[in-house]
């Protein structure tokens, strides 16, 4: 696939041309940090690539460019909804024929969702332009009017050294504001591990219980290699024969 026809499949719509997720879908929304402060690694692309491999019809993924200018007209560089699977393709069936009528629908949807997680693995590999400021508490606010606006299981996956360094505010800890992250599940990963990273992670956890989410971890370099944060969806690819 070219770069055009990425940025093809990848173009940001306007808010009204925007899906919802619908309630049996996940939503995550990846906060992907390109500040000086901080590197992208090997490892960060790795997990970035099991999360996109986890995804199945139905789910919405997007990835938003941590740094600069927040913009978020170009700052989010993924918005993704995947095809959803009609529950009548589920169903159980009594005869062969509607198996295979069902089972031909299922694998045309997963064609059209593994197109669209192709394109989104083409853009992580894609060596991102480092940028600064580090706006992170603007982001972490729009992150949460967007996870507030979606349905289903909705996660926070936030790639970065969690320190907000803009607009004359530099800071390792949470904001003084709150922001609603009502049932959000919240990951830092690759964070890196300095002296105080206990206390840090203990404030950053107050913060999001205060705001609502349901559960939150910040992770270093070592623990986040190994920490899943998304398993993959219940979709199958193939129907059992039971009929």
């Amino acid at each position: 696939m070219t770069r055009r026809h990425l940025l093809q499949v990848l173009a940001v719509p306007t808010a009204a041309q925007i899906p919802c997720a619908s309630a049996g879908g996940r939503t995550t929304f990846v906060l992907r940090d390109v500040s000086p402060s901080y590197k992208n690694s090997p490892e960060i692309v790795a997990k970035l690539d099991e999360i996109v491999l986890a995804l199945v019809p139905g789910d919405t993924l997007m990835i938003f460019e941590l740094g600069g200018p927040f913009k978020p007209e170009l700052c989010v560089k993924v918005q993704c909804v995947l095809p959803r699977v009609p529950p009548v393709v589920l169903a159980p069936v009594r005869t062969l024929q509607d198996w295979r009528v069902n089972q031909g629908r299922l694998q045309a949807i997963w064609r059209q969702a593994d197109l669209k997680k192709r394109a989104i693995t083409q853009y992580i590999h894609q060596q991102p332009s480092v940028k600064s400021p580090t706006p992170l508490f603007e982001a972490l606010d729009y992150a949460a009017s967007r996870l507030a606006s979606a349905g289903g299981v909705r996660n926070l996956v936030v790639f970065s050294d969690f320190i907000q360094d803009s607009d004359g505010v530099s800071s390792p800890l949470p904001p003084k504001a709150g922001m609603s992250f009502a049932g959000v599940s919240a990951f830092a990963l690759f964070v890196p591990w300095q002296k105080g990273f206990a206390g840090r992670e203990a404030a950053w956890r107050r913060w999001f219980t205060v705001n609502g989410a349901c559960a939150f971890e910040m992770l270093d370099g070592a623990q986040s290699q190994i920490r899943r944060v998304l398993e993959a969806g219940p979709v199958p690819r193939g129907l059992p024969q039971r009929f």
